[in-house]
């Protein structure tokens, strides 16, 4: 991530996986709003579904 501001974006998903709870920990958490740590917030949530997504027509696509 290269950018204006990027370091602010960036503690909040070191934090996560140094201390391991990951997406969920992210998705979970109270963001305030309007901020930049709302980003992180959506960036994972975008994330997750975009992953999920490939997970369920990859098993769709096995189980034919």
């Amino acid at each position: 991530m290269v950018g204006e501001h990027a370091g602010d974006l960036l503690v909040e998903f070191v934090a996560a996986m140094k201390h391991g709870f990951g997406l969920e920990g992210i998705l979970s958490t109270i963001h305030t709003y309007p901020t930049l740590g709302e980003a992180n917030k959506f960036a994972a949530g975008v994330y997750k579904r975009s992953t999920a997504t490939v997970g369920k027509l990859a098993v769709g696509k096995a189980l034919k």
